[in-house]
C-alpha cells in the first residue's frame, strides 16, 4: 500500500497545480474550501461576563487549541535533543519574542499577551521540557 501511494505522489508531483488540485478534490470533495482563519489577538479579555455559556470562554477556545498540543510535543523533542534546561528557557522565550516580531507578517503570531507569557512560556513549553 505504502508503494502504491509512493507511486500517486509521484504522479501528481509532475502534474499542474491546478491538476493536482482537482484530482484530490476529486478524492475528497471537502477540500478546495478555504478555512476559517481564527485571530488570536482580536479579544485579550480574561474574564467576559457578558457571555452566557461560559465567562473564561478566550482561555478556554486558547487552552483547547491545536497549538497547545503542538507546542507541548515540540518542546518535547527539543528537550530530548538539547538536554540543557537554561539554553531550553531562552530559546522559549527567543520563540516568543520572535513571534512578537513578525506578528505584522503572519496573522496567527499576533496572540494575547497572556497567551505568549502564561500558556506558552509558563505551562505548554514547561510540560514539553519537563
Amino acid at each position: 500500500m505504502a508503494v502504491v501511494y509512493l507511486v500517486a505522489l509521484t504522479f501528481l508531483l509532475f502534474q499542474k497545480r491546478s491538476d493536482a488540485r482537482q484530482f484530490m478534490k476529486f478524492l475528497h470533495p471537502d477540500l478546495g474550501v478555504e478555512l476559517p482563519e481564527r485571530s488570536y489577538g482580536a479579544d485579550c479579555r480574561i474574564y467576559l461576563p457578558e457571555n452566557p455559556t461560559s465567562r473564561f470562554k478566550n482561555v478556554y477556545e486558547t487552552l483547547f487549541d491545536e497549538f497547545v498540543l503542538a507546542h507541548i510535543i515540540g518542546w518535547w523533542g527539543k528537550a530530548i535533543l538539547i538536554r540543557n534546561q537554561p539554553l531550553l528557557w531562552v530559546l522559549s522565550i527567543g520563540f516568543e519574542l520572535m513571534e512578537l516580531t513578525f506578528r505584522h507578517m503572519l496573522p496567527n503570531f499576533n496572540e494575547c499577551w497572556w497567551d505568549s507569557i502564561i500558556l506558552d512560556i509558563l505551562i505548554c513549553n514547561w510540560f514539553g521540557k519537563n
